[in-house]
C-alpha cells in the first residue's frame, strides 16, 4: 500500500439526508427554480446595442423558456424584447432574425424590425427544427440548417388498421452505425442541409443536397458555415462521402454556389477541419482542426486557407483547443477563446504573426461577437460569479466589464462554499489539476463526507468556474472534489491521449489512478491496490450514490450503480 500525504480533510462514512432542508442562507435545489441563464450575446453592427438570450425555468410546464433581451453597450437600459433565442443582427442593423415557437409547430424563423414599431414576421413554416441562422451580406436572405429525413421504410405488408385503432408502431429499422446519442436517445435518420429563405418570407430553398455526414461525430450535428462578402458563396464543413458514417474522425471544407448549388472541395487534406469563417475581404477562410490520425484525442489548432483552396497553413501551435474563431474587423487575423488548464481566455492569431493572449484570469470567458470598434462581448464566469454577459476591448488592455447580474436576487444573502485549486503528482509523475469546493463555514478541525465528481467524455475539461450543482452539494455539508485526470483536454495532446486503448471499463483501472490520487490526497488514509482507504472507499459510494444519482444521466447512473454494487460486494466479502 502507498502512503498518501494528508491535505486537510478526512473522509468518513456518514448517513446522507434524503430530503434537503429549506434555507435562506444556503444554496438549495429549490433556489434553482428561480435561476436564470444567459447566452449568445450579439453586438449591433455599430456597437451601440447588445442582444442576448436569457432563459428561465417554466415552473408550470417543467422546462426552460427563453427570451431575447436588449441593452445599451454599457449595460444600461437592459430590458426584455421578445420571446425567442439566438438572435442575429441584419448587416445594416435595422432588423434581427431569431428563433421562436411558431406555426404549424415548433421552432420557426422570425424577423423583427428594430424601429419604434417593432413589426415582426414569421419567415418559415417548416416541419423540422431550423438551426445555425445567418443573414446574407446584402440582408435579402437568411440561411439556416435543417434536417432532411431519410428513413428506411418498413417493407413488410401489413393489413390496414381500422379507423381509430391503436396498433403497436412499426419496428425501428437501423442501418447506420451512429443511430443513438447520449442524453438524446434515438436520432432521426437523415442529413442536415443548408437552406435559404427570403428575409421577407417565402418557401425555403434547399441549397445543399446528398446523404453525407456533417462535422460532428456520426453526422448528428448541423454544418458550420459562413458567407463570402459578395454573397455568392457559402463555405461549410462536413464529409460528402457515401461512407461518412464510418469515417467520423474526418471532416473537410467545401464551398457551395448560392445560385446554382454547385459544390466544390476547398480543403481536401485528410483531417478533421471545422468551423469555417471568411475574412472581411473574402480572400481567406479561417477554421479549426487537426491533421488526420487514429488517435483518441488530438487538440485542434487555428488554420487558414485561400478561398481558392491554396495556402493551407496553421496559425497556432498552442496544442490547446480553440473555440469558434472570429475575424478581426480589419482582417489582420482572428480572435478566439482557448481552453487551457481549467480556464478560458481570448487569444489573437495574426496572418502575419503577432500571436498574443488578449485576456487573462482564472475565468471561463467566451467570445461571441465583435463590433467594428474592436469591442467584443461574451459570457464570463469565475469561482465566485455565475455566468453573465460581459464586454471587453480587444485592442486595449482593460478589465472585463460585467453588463448583467441576472442571479443577484437568488444569491442575495446566500453563503457559498470556498473553492481551492489543487495540483498533485499522479502515477508516472503526471501533474493533475483539480478543485475543492468546501461547505460554507468550513471548519478544518471537523470531518466531512466527500463527493468526487468525475467528468465524462472521456475527453473533457473541468474548470474552476461557478457551478450551481457543486455549490449545492457543498451547501449540504459535502466537500466536493473535481479533477482533470489523464484523458482530459486543456493540457495538451499527449495528456489527453494518454488513455487511448486504455479507457477504463470499471472504476479502479489504471486510467483512473489520477482520480483516486486526488481523493487520496484529501483522505489522510492509506490506499490499497483497489483504491479503498483502509478498506473503505476514499469516496464513500453510498453517499456518492445518494447525492449524485438523482441528477445523473442514464450512463452516469449505470456507472455509479455498478461501482456501488462492487463496493457492496466487497463489504459483504469483508463481513464473511
Amino acid at each position: 500500500m502507498r502512503s498518501v500525504i494528508v491535505a486537510a480533510l478526512l473522509v468518513v462514512p456518514s448517513v446522507a439526508a434524503s430530503q434537503e432542508t429549506a434555507s435562506d442562507t444556503l444554496l438549495t435545489v429549490n433556489h434553482y427554480l428561480d435561476w436564470e441563464q444567459v447566452a449568445d450575446p450579439q453586438t449591433s453592427p455599430d456597437g451601440s446595442q447588445i442582444l442576448y438570450t436569457r432563459r428561465w425555468v417554466n415552473k408550470i410546464e417543467d422546462r426552460w423558456d427563453a427570451g431575447l433581451w436588449i441593452m445599451n453597450a454599457d449595460g444600461s437600459k437592459n430590458r426584455f424584447l421578445v420571446k425567442g433565442s439566438n438572435a442575429r443582427w441584419s448587416p445594416d442593423g435595422t432588423r434581427i432574425a431569431y428563433f421562436a415557437d411558431g406555426e404549424p409547430k415548433g421552432t420557426q424563423v422570425f424577423v423583427r424590425w428594430m424601429d419604434a414599431e417593432g413589426a415582426t414576421s414569421q419567415i418559415t413554416h417548416v416541419s423540422e427544427t431550423p438551426v445555425n441562422l445567418s443573414w446574407s451580406p446584402d440582408g435579402r436572405s437568411l440561411a439556416f440548417a435543417m434536417l432532411v429525413k431519410n428513413e428506411t421504410p418498413w417493407k413488410i405488408s401489413m393489413p390496414a388498421a381500422p379507423e381509430g385503432a391503436k396498433w403497436t408502431p412499426a419496428p425501428r429499422i437501423v442501418d447506420r452505425l451512429h443511430y443513438r446519442r447520449d442524453r438524446t436517445g434515438y436520432v432521426e435518420q437523415g442529413t442536415t442541409q443548408i437552406f435559404l429563405v427570403p428575409a421577407e418570407g417565402g418557401t425555403p430553398r434547399q441549397l445543399t443536397k446528398g446523404d453525407f455526414g456533417t462535422s460532428e461525430l456520426g453526422g448528428f450535428g448541423a454544418p458550420s458555415y459562413d458567407w463570402t462578402p459578395d454573397g455568392r458563396t457559402i463555405v461549410f464543413d462536413g464529409l460528402r462521402e457515401a461512407d461518412a458514417d464510418y469515417r467520423y474522425r474526418e471532416s473537410y471544407l467545401y464551398t457551395v454556389d448560392v445560385q446554382t448549388g454547385a459544390v466544390r472541395p476547398l480543403v481536401t487534406k485528410k483531417g478533421g477541419w471545422t468551423g469555417p469563417v471568411v475574412s472581411p475581404d473574402g480572400r481567406t477562410v479561417a477554421f479549426t482542426g487537426h491533421e488526420y490520425g487514429t488517435f483518441s484525442y488530438r487538440a485542434d489548432e487555428v488554420w487558414t486557407v485561400g478561398i481558392d483552396g491554396s495556402g493551407l497553413r496553421a496559425l497556432t501551435t498552442y496544442d490547446r483547443d480553440p473555440g469558434t474563431v472570429r475575424w478581426s474587423p480589419d482582417g489582420s487575423g482572428v480572435f478566439f477563446a482557448l481552453a487551457e488548464q481549467g480556464t478560458s481566455n481570448v487569444y489573437f492569431a495574426g496572418l502575419r504573426g503577432g500571436n498574443r493572449r488578449v485576456t487573462d484570469g482564472e475565468q471561463m470567458l467566451s467570445l461571441t461577437s465583435i463590433a467594428r470598434d474592436f469591442n467584443a462581448v461574451g459570457v464570463r464566469t469565475d469561482p465566485d460569479e455565475p455566468a453573465d454577459i460581459v464586454r471587453f476591448n480587444l485592442r486595449r488592455a482593460q478589465p472585463v466589464n460585467r453588463l448583467t447580474n441576472v442571479n443577484a436576487d437568488v444569491l442575495q444573502g446566500i453563503k457559498l462554499g470556498a473553492e481551492e485549486a489543487i495540483w498533485y503528482t499522479s502515477t508516472g509523475g503526471a501533474k493533475v489539476q483539480g478543485w475543492i469546493i468546501k461547505p460554507p463555514g468550513f471548519d478544518r478541525s471537523k470531518k466531512y463526507p466527500l463527493i468526487m465528481e468525475i467528468h465524462g467524455g472521456p475527453h473533457g475539461m473541468y474548470n474552476g468556474a461557478f457551478s450551481y450543482q457543486l455549490q449545492n452539494f457543498a451547501a449540504n455539508g459535502f466537500v466536493v472534489l473535481i479533477t482533470n485526470p489523464r484523458g482530459s483536454t486543456g493540457y495538451g495532446s499527449p495528456f489527453g491521449n494518454a488513455i487511448e486503448r486504455a479507457y477504463p471499463i470499471e472504476l479502479g483501472h489504471r486510467p483512473h489512478e489520477p482520480v483516486r490520487g486526488g481523493s487520496g490526497a484529501l483522505s489522510g488514509h492509506r490506499l490499497d491496490e483497489h483504491g479503498w482507504a483502509d478498506r473503505r472507499p476514499a469516496v464513500h459510494l453510498r453517499l456518492f450514490r445518494r447525492a449524485v444519482l438523482g441528477k445523473a444521466g442514464a450512463m452516469d447512473q449505470a456507472v455509479v450503480a455498478r461501482v456501488c454494487r462492487q463496493r457492496e460486494d466487497a463489504d459483504a466479502a469483508d463481513d464473511r
